[in-house]
């Protein structure tokens, strides 16, 4: 799946590919030390230095100071900043209010435990539906038109249209579908390693 992205990522950013007329507004502004940051977060979360929280709290601490040390740093820059985190923040949380609401009702209905029921007595490998449902899974959070991940690149970035972030999420869709067909084809990809484990 990882080299799936890569492959797409690399055929989306190909010279003299044309896409959509979309205006950054930051594009002519000075490079900013965003993919450092970024590395520096990812490093002590999976050092196992700070929670991803904490990891989050570090890059904003980071990123006043980087600013703040260049001469840039403007308290309206910094309420704009925190009213973006406040629009993004709300709007994963009435996703996943609904979500939960939804999952809840499932629940009651006896969906979820008749699915446990279904996975226990098929032939079905535990790792392999259990990597199936994250694929799934991931497909469900950017497919339109209620993906929770497109809202959210739509509140990080609200100059794109939003039919140009449901056309983006298609590769990553396909990428996904194929990841899954290849996993029920080929099922000896995902047990191989456990049954070697198991030995």
């Amino acid at each position: 799946m990882a080299l799936g992205y890569v492959a797409i990522t690399l055929w989306q950013s190909r010279p003299g590919k044309t896409g959509d007329s979309v205006v950054d507004p930051t594009a002519q502004e000075p490079r900013r030390p965003v993919p450092e940051i970024l590395l520096a977060m990812l490093v002590i979360i999976f050092a196992g230095i700070a929670t991803p929280t904490e990891a989050a709290a570090f890059g904003a601490i980071t990123s006043i100071i980087i600013a703040f040390t260049a001469g840039r740093f403007k308290v309206k820059d910094l309420y704009a900043a925190g009213i973006s985190s406040v629009r993004i923040t709300g709007t994963i949380f009435i996703l996943v209010m609904a979500s939960t609401l939804y999952s809840q009702i499932m629940a009651y209905m006896g969906a979820t435990t008749g699915l446990v029921r279904w996975v226990g007595a098929s032939i079905v490998n535990g790792a392999l539906m259990m990597l199936l449902i994250v694929a799934t899974l991931q497909i469900g959070n950017i497919s339109p038109p209620f993906g929770m991940g497109l809202f959210v690149m739509k509140s990080s970035a609200p100059w794109l249209p939003i039919l140009t972030i449901y056309r983006a999420a298609l590769p990553w869709i396909i990428s996904d579908l194929i990841i899954i067909l290849i996993l029920c084809l080929f099922p000896v990809l995902v047990t191989f390693l456990p049954a070697l484990m198991a030995q």
